[in-house]
């Protein structure tokens, strides 16, 4: 199975905290899609991330564990 490039936007008022913005095969995709979130204002840098794997529920699974990762080396 194919990895997926995944962008998510971490909303801690949303029910699941995370709300899956783009997905594709290719990065550079994902990419280009975070920057427009970026640059036109709708989300600041540092609320997104992107992670590879292959369903949605891994990538989320991953995403959350970034979260937990980034706020234990922060704080």
């Amino acid at each position: 199975m194919t990895e997926l490039f995944w962008l998510y936007v971490y909303e801690p008022n949303e029910v699941s905290d995370f709300q899956l913005l783009d997905y594709s095969a290719r990065d550079r995709e994902v990419e280009r899609s975070r920057w427009d979130y970026i640059h036109c204002g709708l989300y600041p840098a540092d609320r997104m991330l992107v992670v590879q794997a292959d369903t949605s529920a891994a990538a989320r699974q991953k995403a959350i564990q970034q979260l937990l990762r980034y706020r234990f080396l922060s704080g």
